[in-house]
């Protein structure tokens, strides 16, 4: 894959028209769905799938080069029994041990211009507050990176948990030092290299964010199920790194999709970045928010309007002064 499209990591972010004044009747239009919203968020058992596995062919596009194959991506979600009252579940407190509700797992898989990318995505949700949400990233390959982050309730206030690693550049370690290629040359550290037995973690940040916050790959998913509904719009709050962004998801136009998985009747759903929290909303703010796995821009998400679950995906992603066009099309669908 473009070294572009793993720098932070799959599959979201449309940047949404903002259109004219609302009226009174849109007004009460969008107050319903930022209800229906918040109530669904507060429980994900309404709309993470129970046990879902899907797999997507990703193909780039670059000047006259079409559908140039560059790797794969699996998408799994479970949700967890639910634990029965007993004897034996009343030994720990819930408070004292977080029960997991549901976990998605992403990975991304590839090779572009003799790059290679191992991209995961974990996350898991719990019951409860501390924390509700916790994500890990991790990029092996060509390079290396990792982040994690956690939202919940903290000292009473909803809080983002983020940290990221970098290169130990500087550190002690002998077994970090190279000699150089000369003669004459001394060890000394490595210089920014990849290897992910030179990353340290820096120090966590902390933000404030709204308790219906959600990573960008549980958005995801919470999109299929507002495609269920009968609203034309919502809006949620996405954490995005250590950023929070105000998100709307729009829904879109309707077509027959073909696929190596078959043809499917689809309708969009467009989520878009509006407003980066501190920053004035404009092209210069949206152009920062990263989908999964690197994508940019204006990315358009296809659904099955039978089923719910996502069978296309189409964006770009910078490549230098170049944009890349990327094809995520659904190869198979278990489960549900």
């Amino acid at each position: 894959m473009p070294r572009e499209l793993v720098r932070s990591g799959l599959l979201v972010a449309l940047l949404a028209a903002v259109g004219a004044v609302p009226s009174r009747a849109q007004s009460n239009d969008a107050a319903a769905a930022a209800r229906e919203t918040k109530s669904l968020l507060n429980d994900p058992r309404k709309w993470l799938p129970r046990d879902e596995t899907l797999r997507f062919k990703v193909e780039v596009s670059v000047g006259p080069v079409r559908s140039l194959d560059v790797g794969s991506v699996r998408l799994l979600c479970t949700q967890a029994l639910e634990e029965k009252a007993g004897a034996e579940n009343a030994a720990a407190p819930l408070a004292e041990r977080p029960r997991l509700v549901a976990s998605i797992d992403g990975l991304a898989k590839g090779v572009y211009l003799g790059r290679e990318v191992n991209h995961s995505i974990g996350v898991r949700w719990y019951e409860g507050s501390n924390p509700r949400i916790d994500y890990r990233e991790n990029l092996r390959g060509s390079r290396s990176s990792a982040r994690e982050l956690q939202i919940g309730e903290f000292d009473g206030n909803w809080k983002l948990e983020f940290r990221k690693d970098r290169h130990c550049k500087g550190c002690k370690d002998r077994a970090h030092f190279t000699k150089g290629i000369m003669p004459w040359s001394s060890y000394s550290h490595c210089d920014d290299c990849d290897g992910p037995e030179h990353r340290v973690w820096r120090e966590y940040t902390y933000r404030d964010v709204p308790p219906e916050a959600v990573d960008i790959l549980s958005a995801l998913y919470y999109a299929r199920s507002f495609l269920r509904g009968t609203s034309d719009s919502t809006t949620l709050g996405l954490v995005n790194h250590d950023k929070l962004w105000n998100v709307t998801l729009r829904r879109g136009a309707r077509r027959k999709i073909d696929t190596p998985a078959g043809e499917f009747d689809c309708v969009s759903v467009l989520i878009g970045p509006q407003l980066a929290a501190g920053d004035k909303p404009g092209e210069k703010s949206s152009a920062r928010f990263e989908a999964l796995f690197g994508l940019h821009g204006d990315i358009s998400v296809w659904v099955d309007r039978a089923r719910g679950f996502p069978v296309m995906i189409e964006g770009t992603a910078p490549i230098g002064p170049f944009d890349v066009h990327v094809k995520a099309s659904l190869t198979s669908h278990e489960g549900g």
